[in-house]
């Protein structure tokens, strides 16, 4: 009971921080959402800080998941990156698919990119996560392996801000759909993008 708990209390907070700011949302709010008491509450965690960091723990586990999932490397990937484009494109379609996906339909980590986009100028933790997360960390990591496809580091950010630039503009469009409609053309959109990417990458290389 314990551990569904603090389940319980991490995704309340993170639906809480989610509509109203981390800051904003108090220890007697989260308290509140989960029908128990604050004293009960403080048994599990100490504080938002300490719940925050369960969810950034639950956070990177879930990026290990998927990176074990698509076979892709866990942070950055070491000499052998080469392999991931050469031997198999498909697997960074899907691997990029899947990402998009987890940041826009998975509810935990949906309302974790709407927290972070809302703090990320109040709270330095917060602004260095949404940063690992959305936006340097995944240029970073591409471009980690693109460097092992091209003749500088140079080219490879630039190959790398090319392919993700466009996934990071559809996360607002995703965002601003009005319904089901808008958000399928989002998608194929990020689709189009990914295939033409990988089609011209393997011209290039030809």
């Amino acid at each position: 009971m314990s551990e569904n708990t603090k389940d319980k209390i991490m995704y309340t907070a993170l639906d809480l921080f989610a509509r109203e700011g981390f800051e904003a949302a108090s220890m007697s709010d989260i308290a509140s959402a989960v029908g128990i008491t604050k004293a009960a509450l403080y048994k599990h965690y100490a504080g938002k800080r300490e719940i925050l960091d369960r969810i950034i723990e639950k956070t990177f586990e879930l990026d290990a998941e998927r990176a074990a999932e698509y076979d892709m490397p866990e942070g950055e990937p070491d000499a052998s990156a080469d392999e991931y484009l050469a031997a198999d494109p498909g697997r960074i379609r899907e691997y990029t698919l899947a990402q998009f996906r987890h940041w826009t339909q998975d509810s935990f980590s949906a309302k974790l990119r709407r927290m972070l986009t809302l703090e990320q100028f109040r709270d330095e933790a917060l602004g260095k996560l949404y940063q690992d997360c959305l936006a340097s960390g995944p240029v970073g990591y591409m471009t980690a392996i693109f460097r092992h496809n091209v003749r500088s580091d140079e080219e490879a950010e630039d190959m790398a801000l090319r392919f993700y630039s466009p996934m990071f503009l559809l996360y607002s469009m995703w965002d601003g759909a009005a319904d089901d409609k808008e958000r399928e053309h989002v998608t194929r959109t990020l689709e189009r993008h990914v295939d033409r990417f990988i089609r011209e990458m393997g011209d290039a290389k030809k």
